[in-house]
């Protein structure tokens, strides 16, 4: 009953007592959430460009930590009672694209400039978000799931649904993929959002060899999931063209390897494209299979369909907590740099 948009609710599935589901939850500096109650508000970290500079796994995983904590006592406040203003337990963040020009108006997102600090800051931050805790029935249940931001190669705001990015193979491998490879291999993040961009004339969304050939194969992570940008799969290009027909953009963006599609004002699979795009040949069943088969593992391993939990616990009180306030105080302080104006290079 609610429009689409960029959180992403999967609609409830009454006869298999299967609920409503928030997918989008911004993680990247802090729980972006509403407000339990007067003083009872998610933490908000400073921006990773300052994080990532104190080289400090520890605050990294210590981040994570107070996230996973933060958004899971958001969900246990509202799960039951108004799941349009719950938080999911699916975090979306740490951001780790590079930077690239100082021009760039969401550079303070991102841990810089180096692949390896980023893959380095992306690992910590995960492990301190996906920590596991045995269930009564002694089965391992995850604090939360954490997906990297944006894959890849993005990083333009202007004309950003559209722009084809001239990535060379050199650039792409050295300095736009080591990051996540890192943090999907070694940090074991649960998946990733597939970006705009259409690097060399086709959308990430819809590029098998980003989502299937590097992700799936090559770094084994045939369990990631990929959910779009908000509206991405609305915006699908292939060979440098945009793909008019709505059915053939969700067959592009299936069969390429995305599991989710994020609305932002279009619902491609909720209003019939993706069953038309199956009767039209266009996509074999066995494809909307597996990425159904993706995104229910990933709930299922939150515990979401369980009679335990063993983090139930977590509540108003883990909001903003002193614990909370002081790791986002030492991180500040820790990644704050000092900088020599030798020959006035800088304008002050």
């Amino acid at each position: 009953s609610q429009p689409p948009y960029c959180a992403c609710h999967t609609a409830a599935i009454p006869r298999l007592g299967v609920p409503l589901y928030r997918w989008l939850t911004e993680t990247n500096t802090g729980v972006m959430a509403s407000c339990i109650s007067s003083g009872h508000c998610p933490t908000t970290f400073v921006g990773p460009l300052n994080f990532a500079a104190s080289f400090n796994e520890t605050n990294w995983w210590l981040k994570g930590d107070v996230t996973s904590t933060e958004i899971r006592a958001v969900y246990n406040e509202f799960a039951g009672t108004d799941p349009y203003a719950a938080s999911g337990l699916t975090g979306f963040g740490p951001n780790i694209n590079v930077i690239k020009d100082p021009r760039y108006g969401r550079n303070s997102e991102l841990p810089g400039e180096d692949p390896m600090l980023s893959g380095r800051y992306a690992i910590a931050f995960t492990n301190g978000m996906q920590q596991e805790r045995l269930s009564a029935d002694g089965v391992p249940v995850v604090k939360m799931r954490s997906y990297l931001k944006h894959f890849t190669a993005y990083s333009v705001e202007t004309g950003r649904l559209s722009f084809s990015a001239n990535v060379t193979a050199f650039d792409l491998f050295d300095s736009n993929l080591p990051q996540f490879e890192a943090a999907l291999t070694q940090g074991n993040a649960s998946g990733a959002m597939c970006s705009y961009f259409a690097p060399n004339g086709t959308s990430s969304c819809g590029s098998s060899m980003l989502l299937q050939e590097l992700m799936r194969d090559r770094w084994a992570r045939d369990d990631a999931v990929v959910m779009s940008d908000c509206g991405a799969v609305e915006n699908m290009r292939t060979d440098n063209k945009p793909v008019e027909d709505k059915s053939a953009k969700v067959a592009v963006a299936l069969n390429a390897g995305m599991d989710l599609y994020a609305g932002g004002g279009s619902d491609l699979f909720g209003d019939g494209h993706l069953l038309e795009a199956v009767q039209r040949g266009m996509v074999r069943e066995a494809s909307v299979t597996k990425a159904a088969a993706r995104v229910l593992s990933q709930r299922f391993s939150l515990g979401l369909f369980d009679d335990s939990d063993p983090w139930s616990a977590i509540g108003a009180p883990d909001l903003n907590s002193t614990r909370s306030q002081q790791v986002a105080y030492e991180a500040a302080l820790q990644g704050m740099v000092l900088l020599q104006n030798e020959r006035g290079a800088l304008p002050f």
